[in-house]
Order: C-alpha cells, then structure tokens, then sequence
C-alpha cells in the first residue's frame, strides 16, 4: 500500500531539485497548490491514515542515503525515477528522505516500512497498488465509479443569485489531501463554462457565470488515480426580474382552535408577471392562493409558514409570515367575570398569558367601553410589554427602570347580553407577571 506524505514547500524553503531514498515517487508540486506530494511504499499493509502516530519517521542524511544525493530532479519532469526498495526483511535504516536547502537543514519525512535498504529491487508491483475506497480496478485500465459519499460532497457557495452573477460551486472532501494528485471534470449545463477540467487542489471550486434566469445544478467527476468518483451538487436558483414589497400577514396572532390561523400575502411588485404562490407550513385557499389556512386541535401550537412567490422571469422569492400561537376561548389562561358589572380584582398573568372576558350585561342604560390595563412593578431586568387582541396591539415606548402602570387599551363594548372578550394576550419581559385589570 502506498502512503502519501503532503510537505508545505514554504514552511521549509525547498527548493527546486528533490532527492529520494527508498521506494515510491517524489512529485513536484501541482501549480497553486504550494505543496509537495511524497509517495512511499508500505509493504507492510498499513491502512493508518497520513499522520499516524504509530508510523515511525527517520531523517534521511548523506551518511545514511547516500543515494538520494547522486542526483536531482529535472525541473520539466512531474515525477523521478522509482526508487527501489528491498522487498526481504532486515535491519537497515528505515527509507527516508530530505531536500536540500540554503541553510543546509533537512526536511524530516515519515515511512511505515524499516525493512528496505538502498540499491534493492522493487517491491510494488502493479497489481497491488492501492486503490482508493469505494471503487474497483479494472484491467482494462479503468475503474467502476465510486459512491460520492466514500469521497465528498458538492454544494454552491449561495443557493439563490440574480442573473448575470456568478456562483462558486464547492467540493467538501473527506480527505482532502487526495485532490493533490486528482483530475476533476466540472459540468454546469446553462452556466459558462459549462465544461471545464482542473488538476490538484484547483479542482476544489468551479466558479460559473449564469446569464439565463432559472434552476441549474452541477456535477464534478474527481479522478484519482484509476477511479472516478461522480458528486452532483443541489440545485441553485437564478432570478430574472425581482420581486419586491411582500408581506405575509396573520389575520389573528393568537388565533382559536375554533377558527384556526389565516395568513394572507399582500404587497408583492415585480416589473413581470406574478404567476403564483406555493405555500409551506400552511394550505393555500383553493380559490385565491394569496391566503392560506393552518387548523390546531390544542392551544399553545406555533405555526409559522413561509409562502414563495414567483413570477414568469423565473425568478421565485421566499418570504416568511406572522408566527401565530393556537389559543382556547373554551380554556382561557385567565378569566374575567362579568355580571352585570365589571369586576373590580386584578389578575397577575405570566408572560405570553391569554385572558378572557366572559359573562353577561344586563344593565341597559349603561353600555361602556371596557379597557384592559397592565402593570409591573419591582423590574428585574429590561422591561418591554405588549398586549394584543386580534388585530389591535397595545405597548408602551416609555419604561421607567422599575416598570410600568396602566398600559393597554380598548377592547370593546359592553351591550345588554352575553360577554365574550377572548384571547387578549400579553408578552414581557421585567418580571415573572404583570398585573392586569378591567376598566
């Protein structure tokens, strides 16, 4: 099996000859990837990955090698010579290797074999050359494509961008170090290039260039020796003319299971056509998909959807509504009593309580107004308040440190019958609770 060895030229100031001693090959380094890949043989099986403790690393010197100092590296050539190893066991120096540099030092390189010596026969043959996981040789001078998980996977820098712009799309290895000596074959059908092919580490991103509005995806084929490794990447999206102004709005906050939560779209403008409104976490209307509809069989359920507007420019915009929580006009949090008069107790609510106004009015010649008003007192922290019913939203801009008295407002009229106030919800921050009453 063969181990690769990656040396960063510049942490060592190589320079541009290299000496080998023991088996496998020095490669000078790909173009742009600033580093040097060393190949050498393990005879011995080892499948420990590079930079395993356990392999033992000598120092090559001219006393101990004095075959890797004959000669140098042409500079026109990729790889030397194979240098040869023993392929008998004995107690030689283990294969080892260094550069040359101006302050005379050595570069310190690792081997897993200590049975080679100098001078002896090749130990590798072809047919046991190490072929990287997931693919097969073939002795037709190929190999059956790998799983893309045994390798990587791609993804594009953004998955939405506007036409006219450029998008790098990205491979994510598991082992990296293996792009060092790979070929990869970029395709990106619509994009320019559509096609191209990069050696090494230049083989990690593919920046494309999208005229055309629309959906597009790539695929990279990474050959690494005689296998192929197949990585298609997700989609990205490409929008023509742009869609502004959106808003999705909730018709109630604090919606009843009996009613349920609606949320409508409004607001949208593009210079092209809108064509349509695909909703995600709601059911859109049957008959107007600007609106849509989300049922709850409990309180206290979040529901938040998002709904994606498109136009005929291909162009589709994602926009995110109103959060609403179910309520229960039947299991109120807090309950006021009305019976013929208001009560005159307050209730201390927590945070995100709903209260109700239930009862009956039979005083006919009196038909007020009836107000909800909170306070806090002794804050803890900082305080912000507000209180909602239905569409009406009640806060106040002015704290003082310690809290806040009589904040809140109307929420109806009292008429001779019966009084049902529901789902009038406060949210703080201050304190544990706030006490509220009627007015």
């Amino acid at each position: 099996m063969n181990k690769k060895i990656y040396i960063g030229m510049a942490a060592f100031g190589v320079a541009a000859s290299f000496w080998a001693c023991g088996s496998g090959d020095i490669l000078e380094p790909n173009a742009g990837d600033g580093v040097m890949e060393i190949v050498v043989s393990n005879e011995g099986g080892d499948t420990s990955e590079v930079g395993d403790p356990s392999i033992i690393w000598d120092v090559m010197t001219k006393e101990n090698c004095p075959r890797c100092f004959e000669g140098s590296v042409s500079s026109s050539s990729r790889k030397t010579q194979p240098v040869r190893s023993s392929s008998s066991s004995g107690g030689s120096n283990p294969q080892s290797a260094t550069s040359s540099s101006d302050d005379g030092g050595s570069i310190v390189i690792k081997s897993s074999s200590s049975s080679a010596t100098p001078g002896s026969s090749p130990s590798v043959s072809s047919s046991s050359k190490t072929v990287n996981p997931g693919v097969s040789s073939s002795s037709g001078g190929g190999a059956n494509p790998g799983p893309s998980s045994d390798f990587g996977t791609c993804s594009p820098a953004r998955t939405v961008i506007s036409k006219g712009d450029t998008v790098s799309w990205i491979l994510k290895l598991k082992d990296p170090t293996q792009m060092i000596s790979a070929t990869t074959t970029w395709k990106a059908l619509g994009g320019d290039p559509e096609t191209n092919k990069a050696t090494g580490m230049n083989g990690r991103t593919q920046n494309v260039k999208y005229i055309a509005s629309g959906q597009y995806t790539a695929s990279a084929t990474v050959s690494v020796g005689p296998a192929n490794y197949n990585i298609s990447c997700p989609a990205i999206q490409v929008n023509g003319e742009p869609i502004t102004g959106c808003k999705c709005v909730a018709a109630d906050k604090k919606p009843d299971i009996s009613v349920g939560a609606v949320w409508t779209v409004t607001g949208c403008q593009s210079a092209a056509t809108i064509i349509g409104y695909t909703w995600n976490g709601a059911v859109a209307n049957p008959t107007a998909d600007t609106t849509a509809t989300a049922a709850f069989t409990e309180k206290n359920i979040t529901a938040a959807p998002t709904v994606s507007v498109a136009n005929n420019d291909n162009t589709i915009e994602t926009i995110q509504c109103d959060e609403v929580v179910s309520s229960d006009k039947n299991s109120p949090d807090y309950l006021f009593e009305v019976d013929g008069k208001l009560p005159q107790d307050a209730i201390d609510v927590k945070n995100n309580g709903c209260m109700s106004i239930r009862g009956t009015w039979n005083n006919s010649g009196y038909h007020p107004n009836v107000s909800v008003l909170c306070s806090m007192q002794g804050a803890t922290s900082t305080v912000s308040f507000k209180m909602t019913y239905g569409t009406k939203e009640f806060s106040e801009k002015s704290y003082q440190a310690w809290g806040f008295s009589n904040v809140g407002g109307e929420i109806g009229q009292l008429n001779d019958g019966e009084v049902a106030f529901d789902n009038i919800c406060v949210e703080f921050t201050g304190a544990e609770t706030v006490s509220c009453k009627l007015q």
